[in-house]
């Protein structure tokens, strides 16, 4: 059943993908990369969800002296290495970094973790993924600041998750299995996170509906081991 889903979300994305808004929206992330890239050093700050495996082509291509860096905390869910993995295959040029970093230190922290556990090495100035669609402050940050501030650069910030699905299957990057995880057809794929299993962290990760649930059913074996 979740097959006969995922091939019917795949055939949306697809038609979404030929609308004139995505190729826009493509330019549009591509000259804020470059105009941002072009006023210092930085980086790019990815995870291997959807979002920052669409960045990471995006910026490789654009910009390919600026690093990838993936900030590694100990719950990571497990096939986001399957992503890594085949990008990194497909792009051997890719300049590309991973810091560990200890679940306890992440603590009451937000994601304040990732900008100091990155800055030792690659500075302050970071690319990131995320959305406007994905959270009211994240929206409110992108209308009040734009896509980019001095020390930050939201490329994809007005993208929605349809765009970010089709960008996925245009360039045939590889998409984290965690999204074709879809209870039987009752998720959205839009809507599942993947950067995290298990915890406070899984929990904050998910949709807020049967988030355990999923995780029992799709995970249960790497949260034993966990």
């Amino acid at each position: 059943m979740d097959l006969r889903r995922w091939n019917y979300w795949e055939h949306v994305f697809a038609i979404h993908a030929r609308m004139v808004r995505l190729a826009s929206l493509v330019t549009q992330a591509e000259s804020e990369v470059v105009r941002f890239s072009s006023f210092g050093s930085c980086y790019c700050g990815v995870s291997w969800g959807k979002d920052s495996t669409v960045l990471a082509d995006l910026v490789h291509r654009v910009a390919p002296v600026v690093p990838l860096v993936w900030v590694r905390v100990d719950d990571y869910n497990p096939d986001c290495l399957l992503v890594r993995d085949e990008f990194l295959g497909r792009y051997p040029s890719c300049r590309y970094d991973e810091i560990r970093v200890p679940l306890a230190a992440t603590q009451g922290r937000g994601s304040k973790y990732i900008g100091d556990a990155s800055a030792p090495r690659h500075g302050s100035r970071y690319i990131s993924g995320v959305r406007a669609q994905e959270s009211g402050s994240r929206r409110r940050r992108m209308m009040h600041f734009g896509a980019s501030t001095a020390g930050t650069c939201a490329p994809l910030g007005w993208w929605s998750g349809d765009d970010v699905f089709a960008y996925l299957i245009v360039r045939d990057l590889p998409i984290h299995p965690a999204y074709a995880c879809l209870m039987d057809g009752l998720l959205d794929p839009r809507r599942i996170r993947v950067s995290a299993l298990g915890g406070d962290r899984g929990q904050r990760t998910g949709d807020g509906v049967g988030r355990k649930q999923w995780e029992d059913r799709y995970y249960r074996d790497e949260l034993r081991r966990a």
